[in-house]
Order: C-alpha cells, then sequence, then structure tokens
C-alpha cells in the first residue's frame, strides 16, 4: 500500500517533547493544550491535524490517550451523571471533526520523522501509533509498519516502548477491521527482524479465527521464530475453534518430528487445542520421546482429543488406537448405513449415540451426524445434539443453533445443552439470535 502524500513543512516545524510541567502542577496542567483545541472546536473553529499533533507531542507517549479520554467525555451520547456536564458536550459534527483530524495525525507524523534523533523519533512512533490503536482500519496496516519500524540508532532496550505500541495498535486494528489481516502477515517476513516478534503477539491478541487461520502459512519464513509462531496458534485456538484445512493441520504437523524439543512441545501442545485427530497416532509415538515436556504435552493433547484417561504408557494408546481404527473399518460403514437405512427408530437412535462414543474419527462423523439435525422425528434430532456434544464437533454449532427455532421444546433444550457444553458460553439464553452474535467470530472452543 502507498502511504498517502503529505507535506512534511509543518510537522518539520512542531515542537517535539518540550519541557514537562512541573509535578506539582498536576494533571490539569497537563490537559490545557487539549482542553483548548476542544473549546476551539466547540466554538466552531476545528483545529487542524498538525495542531492537534502539536499538543499530543507536547504531552508525550500519553497524549493520545489523554486526548482520547478528553472526547469521550464530550460525546453528546454519554450519560450526564451532573445537569452542569451538559455545557461540556461537543455537538456531533464537531466530535467527528475532532476524530477525522485526529485521524490524519500518524501520516503527519511519519512524514516528519526523517532526520529525528532517537528520543523524538521513539516519543512520535508511540503517540501515532497510539493514534492508530484507536482510529486505523486495514487501509492503514503500510503506516502501521512503517511507524513501528525502528530508529537506525535504536537498540533493543530503548525501542521495546515503540515495539509494545506497535503489537498493540496491529492487535486493534485487525479487531476492528479484519481486512489488514493478509497485509498484516505479507509484511512478515520482509519487517525488521526487531519487530517480527511484536507482530507475532499482535496477531495472537486479536484471538481471531482469521488470525488462527494465517499463523500456519508463517511457519518456515523466519525460521527461529517457528516456535513462537506455533505457540500463538496454541494461545487463539484456546479461544477460537473455526477448523483450519487440512494443508494448515499439516503444516503445524510437521514439527512433531522436529529436531527441536521446543518445537515438538508447542506443535503437540497446539495440535491438542485445535483438537486435530489426524494427529493422534504421531502423538502416540512422542509418549515416548526423550524430553519430559515433550512426552507431557503429548500426553495432554491425546487426553484433551480422545477424552481417554488411558495413562500415559505408548503401549496402552497404541492399543486403544489399534483398536479404535479397525472398528471404523470394519464396521463404521455399516453403522452409518444403520443410521440412514433402518426404519425402525430405536435402531436408528442406537447407532446415532454409538457414532457419540467414539473418539477418533471425529470428522468423518460430524459430517454424517450434521444433517440428521433436520430429521422428522424429535428422538433423532436429540440424540444428535448429544452425539455432536460427545464428539465435541464445534463445527456443528451454526447448526445447532438453528436447532433452536424448531418446535419441539426438548428438542431445543437438547440443541441448548449442546451449545453450552460445546462454546462453554453458559450464560446465554436460548435464542437463536444471541447465539448468532456471540459466535459471528468463529465459534469459541469447547470446555
Amino acid at each position: 500500500m502507498r502511504l498517502p502524500a503529505i507535506t512534511l513543512l509543518p510537522l518539520a516545524a512542531l515542537p517535539l517533547m518540550r519541557a514537562a510541567p512541573a509535578a506539582v502542577q498536576g494533571e490539569a496542567a497537563q490537559e490545557s493544550p487539549l482542553g483548548e483545541l476542544i473549546a476551539r472546536a466547540s466554538a466552531g473553529a476545528l483545529p487542524t491535524a498538525a495542531e492537534i499533533a502539536e499538543a499530543l507531542l507536547e504531552l508525550g507517549p500519553d497524549g493520545a490517550r489523554r486526548w482520547f479520554r478528553a472526547l469521550d467525555l464530550r460525546r453528546p451520547d454519554r450519560e450526564l451523571q451532573f445537569p452542569e456536564e451538559a455545557s461540556d458536550v461537543l455537538a456531533p459534527e464537531a466530535l467527528a471533526g475532532l476524530r477525522a483530524a485526529t485521524a490524519g495525525v500518524p501520516a503527519l507524523i511519519l512524514a516528519g520523522q526523517e532526520g529525528r534523533d532517537l528520543d523524538q523519533h521513539l516519543v512520535c512512533a508511540r503517540v501515532a501509533l497510539a493514534i492508530l490503536a484507536e482510529l486505523g482500519d486495514a487501509d492503514q496496516m503500510e503506516l502501521v509498519r512503517a511507524l513501528g519500524a525502528p530508529h537506525p540508532q535504536a537498540d533493543l532496550y530503548s525501542y521495546r516502548p515503540v515495539g509494545v505500541a506497535f503489537r498493540g495498535a496491529l492487535s486493534e486494528v485487525l479487531r476492528r477491521d479484519a481486512l489488514g489481516f493478509p497485509e498484516a502477515t505479507g509484511f512478515y517476513a520482509r519487517c525488521h527482524p526487531w519487530m517480527q516478534t511484536f507482530l507475532l503477539r499482535g496477531l495472537g491478541d486479536t484471538r481471531d479465527r482469521h488470525a488462527l487461520q494465517a499463523l500456519p502459512h508463517l511457519l518456515g519464513a523466519v525460521r527461529e521464530l517457528d516456535y513462537m509462531v506455533l505457540t500463538e496458534i496454541g494461545k487463539i485456538a484456546q479461544d477460537v475453534s473455526t477448523p483450519l484445512d487440512e494443508y494448515s493441520l499439516i503444516l503445524i504437523r510437521e514439527y512433531l518430528s522436529s529436531n527441536d524439543p521446543q518445537e515438538r512441545q508447542q506443535a503437540a501442545a497446539s495440535l491438542g487445542r485445535l483438537d486435530d485427530y489426524e494427529s493422534v497416532s504421531a502423538l502416540i509415538d512422542l509418549l515416548k520421546d526423550p524430553h519430559a515436556g515433550v512426552r507431557y504435552s503429548a500426553y495432554w493433547s491425546l487426553q484433551r482429543i480422545t477424552t481417554m484417561t488411558i495413562n500415559s504408557e505408548s503401549r496402552r494408546w497404541r492399543i486403544w488406537f489399534d483398536g479404535e481404527t479397525s472398528w471404523w473399518t470394519s464396521e463404521g460403514p455399516a453403522l452409518l448405513s444403520t443410521i440412514y437405512g433402518a426404519e425402525e427408530l430405536s435402531v436408528v437412535v442406537g447407532a446415532i449415540n454409538t457414532c457419540g462414543s467414539k473418539r477418533l474419527f471425529r470428522r468423518q462423523l460430524t459430517p454424517e451426524l450434521v444433517p440428521l439435525l433436520g430429521h422428522s422425528e424429535p428422538a433423532v434430532v436429540r440424540m444428535t445434539c448429544s452425539a455432536l456434544l460427545s464428539l465435541r464437533a464445534t463445527e456443528a454449532v451454526p447448526d445447532l443453533i438453528d436447532v433452536l427455532e424448531q418446535a419441539d421444546p426438548q428438542v431445543r433444550e437438547r440443541a441448548w445443552t449442546a451449545l453450552r457444553g460445546l462454546t462453554g458460553l453458559e450464560d446465554l439464553p436460548p435464542e437463536p439470535g444471541a447465539w448468532r452474535a456471540a459466535t459471528s467470530r468463529g465459534s469459541p472452543s469447547a470446555k
């Protein structure tokens, strides 16, 4: 994305970090430049972006925080605690004008960064990134990156505050506008090495399904940071269970055989949080890994994926796994045929119940069971809801929400029970609209 062309002269003349007011003057003295700008806007004389930038830079790194707090206190839709506060309320057009002018400050600051010394650079970058965290959108991802780039003279210690501000701006923009994810992940490999760790953590901070889907494709781009990529995948997978495509899972599974034990350990943990049934055999092999951390993560993931409580001995897990695999090959197809071919209701319900008792092959069984949520027999729908809960089929959440609209109260109750169990959202009422709103960013992980 090409940054907007902005004249450099106004910013070059801006005062940078004038002497701070004495401590005894308190916060009120530091707020005065902001108060003057708001008073001017209230009187119809809207400040320019350069004037707002001057005031914010004078206050230092927390200038943006003070500014947005001051604007929030003057919102016309704010509940007033005292009648006299009405005189402080800004007209909607004045407030919108101030926010629009503020949105132009980060690009203006970036345009004047060249030639500044390290201290000035750090202050300007933090102020601009704080504004983007509040107002930025996907079209400004390149601006976020440029402002986060360290000064040529910066060392890791002095740069860290800017890195933290970059991480915060990145995550807030992406939470607000998911269209920024492709660009944010696109500059991962080519941005400054110091920025890469903050970028990864910013992606993880979003706890968003788009980040979960993007992170596996960053593996290998910066080899020494692959452990961190795997870590962030695991963190997001704790909150978002949107199923990953098979290729993304394959990219993660490859690290189960990494030469680095930390990577093996984190890959095992992440695949457990992703409920990756296809990795069960490889995880069983890791129960014999020479590193205790790897063995622990593999065992934890096996228990989570299968809900089995077998001890950590590899041989016992292998016997169980081979038995399940043999069942699927010899009896699974006949069981599915029974579900759709049997005429006796009790036989159909029993077959569904058997499917729900299986701890492997969730990906194969779930697509077979979901259509039964529209069955004409309430008993079939109820058992299907229970089986999907037992299988921890979080991908069935949208279909279970639809079941909340069915006429039978017992069917609705069973669907509601399954939804709460799959998502952990215990407090939501059995209302389809509430559930659709709560899961619009991807179904939360099964708890």
